[in-house]
Formats: structure tokens, sequence, C-alpha cells
């Protein structure tokens, strides 16, 4: 177990994370733009993946990302979509790279700061 804390790490030492209401908006733009089942299948997995980086254990910002990433596509909180709302809340860095090969052709952002996706 890592006993580092991850607050002397960050910038400013503050991290700012998305909150419940947050992802289900982000969730909501995702389905109303690119299609799939609307709706919730467990707030409290939903709940456990956005708070799992808050946890103190993750040494830095990239940790804390991945595993909000990791248990928003494991714990399928949702319905539909759980793939596409983990790499929009994360902002994955992969994303960059799937661009510079071309499998992605450019992030739109929405008048309402949801980052989508938009593939040739």
């Amino acid at each position: 177990m890592k006993t580092t804390s991850w607050e002397n790490c960050l910038p400013n030492n503050v991290v700012q994370f998305l909150s419940v209401d947050e992802v289900l908006e982000i969730h909501s733009a995702l389905i109303g733009r690119f299609g799939g089942a609307a709706g919730v299948r467990d707030m409290g997995l939903l709940e456990s993946a956005l708070y799992r980086p808050q946890s103190g254990y993750y040494e830095d910002l990239v940790e804390m990302a991945a595993a909000m990433f990791e248990s928003l596509i494991n714990n399928h909180p949702f319905t539909d979509g759980n793939k596409r709302v983990a790499f929009s809340s994360t902002d994955n860095p992969a994303l960059e790279w799937l661009q510079d090969i071309g499998r992605l052709q450019k992030r739109v952002r929405f008048s309402h700061g949801v980052v989508c996706f938009k593939q040739l």
C-alpha cells in the first residue's frame, strides 16, 4: 500500500474532481449526440468510480485519472455509453495518440463544456 500523500505532488495542492451531476450531464450529452440507451444502471457504482481517485492512494493526477477511467469502464454504471463517458470525463491522453495515428479526427467542444469526439 502506498503511503505518500498526493497533496504535496499536485499543482497548488488542488484537484477539482467531477461531481455526479457533471458526469450525468456528460453522459446525457454523449447519448444525445451519438445515440444509445439513456439512464443510470447503478448510481452506487457511478459514485464509487468518481470517488475512487479521491481515496488518497494515488500519487498524481495521471494515476487519479487512470483510476477513474478504469472504474467508469469496469463498473458499468450506465445502461450505455460507459466507455464514452470514461474517455470524456478524464480527457484521456490516449486520445492524442489516437489522433496521431488517424483513428480520431478531432475533439469537438460543445457550448456547455462537454468534450465529445467526432470520427471521419
